[in-house]
């Protein structure tokens, strides 16, 4: 008889563990959930507080307290705490995700960094802080008493508001006399450099005053201006009007000649060629109309 021939024996063995692979690795994590809480809440819930500060300056010598409040949020402060921990929390373990996941790790970083720097600002009273009430001076040698102007008289009162009327005329001053609380109608005169003054007679109304002579006054340089422009556009050539200088009062109906020019552009060089005048009229309640003669 054959030996038998010794059997293996049977040892049992650990299985080997499978390697891990990238797309084995975690994609989330819990302090992504914790940060984007965290940097959430405080945008929903706020529990503000107040809190006064007292500042002391000096200036030029003196020296001046104010209060300043600021107002502060414990949540805001708390939560920007825990998202920028949570931030570096994700960023420590940036290799440990899948790389797939991995830029989306540096979006989440970013954004609790951001909101989480904000909060921080925000709960500390970076954005709040406001002074309340003037300065005080405590210190030091005290301020000059303001010495307030007095109030005008009733006739230069009166003459601040004529002045007022006429914005663009070349008035130097406006003299108007005084007058008594019941007196109906005054005559101020209006001073024009290099021209005789105006006479301009003022009747009280119920509330105001308003002006009875002349109905209207006119500058002639603006006048020549209008007509230069109108009557430009008509001709469809360009037109210079001269109205003379100073103002024009008109108290009834009343003409006045403006002269008229042409500019015409031969070669070699400009020409001004005069061909007309134009007569306005005037009328103290439909403002003006003018006539063109010799075009």
């Amino acid at each position: 008889m054959k030996p038998e021939a010794p059997r293996p024996s049977k040892q049992a063995t650990a299985p080997t563990p499978p390697e891990e692979t990238p797309e084995a690795r975690p994609t989330w994590h819990a302090v992504d959930v914790v940060g984007v809480m965290a940097a959430v809440l405080p945008a929903i819930v706020r529990v503000p507080s107040r809190r006064e500060k007292t500042v002391v300056s000096t200036i030029e010598g003196r020296t001046f307290e104010s209060t300043t409040v600021e107002e502060t949020d414990s949540v805001a402060l708390i939560g920007g705490g825990i998202a920028l921990a949570c931030a570096i929390a994700g960023v420590l373990l940036f290799r440990t995700f899948a790389p797939k996941r991995r830029p989306l790790r540096i979006g989440i970083a970013l954004m609790l960094v951001i909101l989480g720097g904000l909060h921080v600002a925000r709960g500390a009273g970076a954005f709040s802080g406001r002074d309340e009430g003037p300065l005080t001076q405590i210190g030091g040698p005290p301020l000059p008493a303001s010495v307030e102007a007095p109030p005008l008289a009733d006739h230069e009162a009166l003459g601040v508001w004529v002045r007022s009327l006429f914005p663009t005329f070349p008035i130097s001053a406006v003299r108007c006399p005084p007058f008594q609380p019941t007196t109906a109608e005054v005559t101020c005169a209006l001073d024009i450099p290099g021209s005789a003054s105006i006479d301009l007679v003022l009747g009280r109304t119920e509330t105001d005053w308003k002006i009875l002579s002349p109905k209207r006054i006119y500058t002639a340089r603006n006048l020549a201006a209008e007509l230069t422009l109108d009557l430009s556009s008509k001709m469809k050539t360009e037109v210079v009007v001269d109205c003379g200088t100073g103002l024009i009062l008109v108290t009834g109906n009343y003409r006045h000649v403006c002269a008229a020019s042409r500019k015409s552009s031969p070669e070699p060089r400009q020409v001004d060629v005069a061909f007309g005048k134009i007569e306005v009229t005037f009328k103290p309640d439909q403002g003006y109309t003018w006539a063109a003669t010799a075009l």
